[in-house]
């Protein structure tokens, strides 16, 4: 135990006792499937892994009936189980006081960001206004994914994200740029 504190490491019982722990917990909350039954079972009946549980119950302060019912959240078993440690693992950060120089480069960073994201936007919004309405050829390319363009502005590319076809509809469907088109009847590309 000496070596664990010193190294800073949980012991083996710790450890799997509040893997096995975090796992009754998660399996508890997880509605899908019977876990909890099958957990109860193990305890009534007093199997090797079921009696652990009860010890583990026991040592962490847990009612059984209480545990069911409501089980507690992720974050709250990690706390629970982290109080109960004989050793305190990891190590602990310091936290650092921003300076005025690293508060000015967040935010300008920040505004960098912005910037970029509204000029994407700007971009994408150009994009899918030049390319609605009109027909769309595909470019050939050597390893067979080619671009897109437009046939009467061939300096206008762009990148298919996804294809598919309406069965019941008939009509083909690309993605471009998070924007599903439909090939009308006229053969034109028109936004949904």
């Amino acid at each position: 135990m000496e070596l664990c504190r010193r190294l800073g490491v949980l012991d083996v019982e710790t450890a799997l006792r509040e893997k096995r722990m975090a796992w009754v917990a998660h399996a508890t909350r997880d509605r899908t499937e019977n876990s909890a039954l099958w957990i109860r079972n193990e305890m009534r009946i007093k199997s090797t892994w079921g009696r652990l549980v009860l010890q583990d119950f026991a040592h962490y302060g847990l009612v059984e009936e209480e545990f069911f019912a409501a089980p507690p959240d992720a974050n709250t078993m990690k706390e629970l189980m982290r109080k109960k440690r004989t050793v305190q693992t990891g190590r602990q950060r310091k936290t650092k006081q921003a300076t005025e120089n690293m508060t000015k480069r967040s935010e300008e960073q920040r505004a960098r960001i912005q910037q970029q994201r509204r000029d994407n936007e700007q971009a994408r919004a150009s994009l899918l206004q030049k390319i609605n309405g009109r027909r769309w050829g595909r470019v050939p390319s050597a390893n067979g994914e080619g671009s897109w363009q437009l046939e009467s502005d061939p300096e206008v590319r762009f990148t298919v994200t996804g294809e598919d076809f309406c069965e019941n509809t008939g009509r083909e469907i690309k993605d471009v740029a998070g924007q599903a088109f439909y090939r009308n009847q006229e053969g034109l590309w028109v936004a949904e």
